[in-house]
C-alpha cells in the first residue's frame, strides 16, 4: 500500500480541529491520486468515513496559504495492470458443422424426455444415447462443449454433464 509521507500525515493531524480544511486537504490528496486507504491510514479513520469527507468537502481558498504544497503520489507499481504480451489468447476451436444443426436439435428435444425408468428401446432412449454419441465424437473432433450446447439449446452444465458421463460410460 502506498504510504503518505510523514510530514503530509502531521499536517493532517493537525486539522483534526478544522474538519472542513482537512476534508478540502484529503480531497486534494485524493484528486492527485493517493488512494482511499492511504488517507484512511493516515487519519486513522475508516476507508468508508474518508471517502464521505472527501466527497462532501468544500473547497477552501485560503488552505492553500497555510499548508506545505501537496506530495505527489508515488508511482503506481509496474504489475497494478497486465501487460499486451501477458493477455490470454483465445483458443480458436472448431464448430458444430452446419450440417449437424437439425439433428443435434432434434435429438435434444427428444432426450429432454428421458428418465432412468424409460425402456431402453423406446425412441426416447434411443435419442438420448444418439446424442451422447454424436456430443462425444464432435468434441474428440475438437468442438467447445459451449458449442454443442449452444446448437442444443440446452446449459453448458447440462451438456458438460452429459459429455462427461459419456466419457465415464465409455471407458
Amino acid at each position: 500500500m502506498q504510504t503518505l509521507p510523514q510530514e503530509e500525515v502531521l499536517a493532517l493531524q493537525s486539522l483534526s480541529n478544522s474538519p472542513q480544511k482537512r476534508n478540502t486537504r484529503l480531497s486534494a490528496l485524493h484528486q492527485l491520486g493517493w488512494p482511499l486507504s492511504s488517507l484512511a491510514v493516515a487519519t486513522n479513520s475508516p476507508k468508508s468515513t474518508v471517502n464521505y469527507w472527501v466527497k462532501n468537502s468544500l473547497p477552501d481558498q485560503n488552505q492553500n496559504q497555510t499548508l506545505k504544497p501537496l506530495p505527489s503520489p508515488p508511482s503506481p507499481l509496474k504489475n497494478s495492470l497486465p501487460q499486451p504480451q501477458n493477455l490470454r489468447k483465445k483458443s480458436i476451436s472448431p464448430k458444430v458443422p452446419p450440417h449437424l444443426y437439425d439433428t443435434i436439435r432434434e435429438l435434444s428435444n427428444k432426450s429432454r424426455r428421458y428418465r432412468s425408468k424409460t425402456p431402453s428401446n423406446s425412441d426416447i432412449a434411443v435419442s438420448n444415447r444418439k446424442l451422447t454419441v454424436l456430443a462425444l465424437n464432435l468434441r474428440s473432433q475438437g468442438v467447445s462443449t459451449a458449442d454443442i450446447a449452444r446448437v442444443a439449446g440446452v446449459s453448458y452444465r447440462a451438456m458438460a454433464k452429459r459429455v462427461a458421463k459419456g466419457e465415464k460410460s465409455a471407458t
